[in-house]
């Protein structure tokens, strides 16, 4: 599975738009008036170039699955990261910004502090095919050869669901005070 080329970052962008659409914390962060699909657009523009400057945006070999996975000890920022942080700043409601900051230093508080990868976004088009599979296990031997837990977080319990049949194991959750509970997911590679 390739890290995704520069040409292949527009895809990536499609799949984030695409797959969470309907994800209920990406609302609280852009909200649900205004133009959402250029709202999305940001997010994502944000989202790869973050993924990026800690080399960890990852595409499938059909193009149609896409994961944003990195290490924790890799916080590189760009000025191109910053800049797309501040274009995804203007479009949403300042609340939700104050709101999501809060949100983060609470998951980083209950986030296991160790060395790790962090699953930060995933994503599969609905023609994808065995796309996630192959993202998955590209992923899970690239942590278990590091001897590195991967851990991620979800809102949606479809994708909570997934995780779980995917090895994952819940070790903490957060119950948002707009309703959204967020598990904390590891998944663990000593005893395989």
């Amino acid at each position: 599975m390739p890290k995704a080329r520069k040409d292949q970052e527009e895809k990536v962008v499609q799949i984030i738009m695409q797959t969470y659409a309907n994800n209920p914390s990406v609302y609280t962060i852009i909200g649900k008036g205004g133009n959402q699909k250029r709202k999305l657009r940001r997010l994502a523009l944000f989202a790869i170039e973050r993924a990026k400057n800690r080399d960890g945006v990852y595409i499938s070999n059909n193009e149609k699955g896409m994961a944003f996975c990195f290490r924790s000890d890799k916080n590189t920022r760009s000025f191109k990261e910053i800049w797309n942080e501040i274009r995804l700043a203007l479009v949403v409601p300042w609340k939700n910004i104050t709101y999501g900051l809060k949100r983060e230093r609470i998951v980083k508080r209950i986030r296991k502090s160790e060395p790790h990868y962090y699953f930060w976004f995933y994503g599969v088009s609905a023609d994808g095919g065995r796309a996630a599979y192959e993202l998955k296990d590209e992923l899970f031997q690239k942590a278990k050869t590091e001897r590195l837990p991967i851990f991620a977080e979800t809102s949606v319990e479809r994708n909570k669901k997934v995780y779980e049949r995917f090895g994952f194991e819940v070790y903490d959750e957060y119950n948002d005070p707009t309703g959204i509970t967020i598990w904390f997911m590891e998944k663990r590679f000593e005893h395989e």
